[in-house]
């Protein structure tokens, strides 16, 4: 397969996430905690290693967020420039990364 190929290489990373997509803030962070470890699951046995970072559906952030995201072992979450973070404190707990526009 050659997404594991890559994986296996460092030259891609896989992203983790919601398992269905679910916008985390309006679910309980015990289920959010879940979905992104049934992703994890997946992906580790998919490409044969587990995500580092996130990919937040709809990129939608709330100050509560870093905590399950911590709890479930990611290390980073790509928020949408547009959106910042609520609070400094929210942005600090968990490192982001902004997306740019090429050009």
């Amino acid at each position: 397969m050659l997404l594991r190929e890559m994986v296996r290489r460092r030259q891609m990373e896989p992203l983790g996430g919601g398992f269905y997509t679910p916008a985390l803030p309006i679910i309980p962070a015990l289920d959010r905690v879940g979905q992104i470890e049934k992703l994890t699951t997946e992906l580790r046995v998919r490409f044969g290693t587990r995500p580092r970072g996130v990919w937040l559906a709809d990129c939608v952030w709330e100050p509560s967020l870093p905590h399950s995201l911590v709890g479930a072992g990611m290390e980073y979450a790509f928020l949408d420039r547009r959106r910042p973070p609520a609070s400094p404190a929210a942005s600090s707990t968990v490192p982001t990364s902004r997306r740019t526009r090429a050009g």
